[in-house]
């Protein structure tokens, strides 16, 4: 199995084919993480392949495959797909659960982040298993981040 916050090489060398509902290139996602956040009763879950994962927020595809024109949706998997979300829980962290909502108030009361230094910390300490709790199946610190950055920058341009 491979590490946390890691991809196969094989999925990165797959060709960028793009999502078949909204055209656009998805992210390259192991069959381990669609698995794993696939409902068990979805129709072909045993034969799920290494695929991509679609990042168009307004498109309900979460993953899709290159060799076949088939599309698991945000209905079909067991998560709350985050970047799909418009309502909280609008998840960021799928280890620790930390939300959208959670990380912006952790920047208004701190001025930092101190969930960002919490998880960084347990993914020194390999605790994390984003390769099976994050439908991107990578880490969350890069989104994390971006959360926090679009907060700051929000505060400073009220600022002036």
């Amino acid at each position: 199995m491979a590490g946390c916050c890691s991809i196969s090489v094989e999925a990165e060398r797959q060709d960028k084919k793009s999502c078949p509902n909204c055209g656009k290139i998805g992210k390259p996602v192991q069959a381990l993480t669609i698995k794993a956040l696939t409902k068990k009763d979805w129709p072909g879950h045993q034969k799920i392949t290494d695929g991509y994962y679609c990042t168009n927020p307004n498109d309900p595809t979460v993953y899709y495959f290159t060799d076949k024109n088939l599309t698991i949706d945000t209905q079909d998997v067991s998560v709350r797909v985050g970047i799909k979300e418009v309502e909280e829980p609008i998840y960021v962290c799928y280890c620790f659960k930390h939300t959208k909502a959670e990380i912006s108030e952790d920047f208004r009361v701190n001025g930092y982040s101190t969930i960002e230094e919490d998880v960084r910390k347990k993914v020194k300490e390999k605790e994390c298993f984003c390769e099976i709790s994050n439908p991107s199946g990578k880490c969350c610190l890069g989104d994390i981040r971006r959360v926090f950055t679009q907060r700051k920058n929000t505060v400073e341009e009220v600022a002036f």
